[in-house]
């Protein structure tokens, strides 16, 4: 299992927080099955991490909530739905783990060109994982990894995953010339294999 620690002399790794927040009703006041609360997480809290991983973003095991990075203004969120009992909404417990990728360095020194700092980086969005150095025993949790999906033209790809990791909602595959269309599903609730080639998203 890879931990982080908040530093090398505070081997903190994990926080509890408790925390109040507003129900968003989805625009249908008189419908709370669809209702939600959105929840900004916080960035990387760990200094001392596993070696040679970077951290990659959170991941969650709280059924229905979905984990987003905005890249527009660099968040991250958590949107969880809301149960109710008797009209008042349920105490939710909501889980996330660290999630860790292969880390990638790159350096520059006096002289060079600033973009060569930034070459060998990976671009936003899906790339394939090898497991070699995960795997410490099975059954593996597959909580923040994806498999790629083909979806045929003019079907449904609601609830899966574009090439930049977002998740798409009210979504149709468009194919050019009627091909189909690639996504990715998340792998959290299916066993590993090892005939499988998963894919994790790089958030850059």
């Amino acid at each position: 299992m890879n931990t982080g620690y908040v530093s090398l002399e505070e081997q903190q790794s994990n926080f509890v927080y408790y925390k109040w927040y507003p129900v968003n009703n989805n625009g249908t006041p008189n419908n709370m099955t669809d209702d939600y609360v959105e929840i900004e997480l916080i960035d990387n809290p760990y200094a001392d991490r596993p070696d040679n991983l970077a951290f990659n973003g959170w991941v969650t095991t709280t059924a229905g909530a979905v984990v987003e990075h905005h890249t527009d203004y660099y968040a991250r969120t958590v949107t969880v739905p809301v149960t109710y009992t008797n009209g008042i909404p349920n105490e939710q417990v909501i889980d996330l783990y660290a999630s860790w990728t292969t880390a990638i360095s790159s350096t520059t020194i006096s002289g060079s060109n600033w973009d060569n700092a930034f070459r060998n980086l990976a671009t936003a969005g899906m790339h394939t994982v090898s497991f070699d150095d995960f795997i410490v025993e099975l059954p593996y949790y597959m909580e923040g990894y994806y498999i790629r999906v083909s979806v045929a033209d003019g079907d449904s790809c609601t609830g899966l995953y574009n090439s930049r990791g977002e998740y798409q909602t009210n979504c149709t595959c468009n194919g050019f010339w009627g091909m189909s269309c690639t996504y990715y599903q998340d792998a959290s609730d299916l066993a590993y294999s090892e005939d499988e080639t998963y894919y994790q998203v790089s958030r850059c």
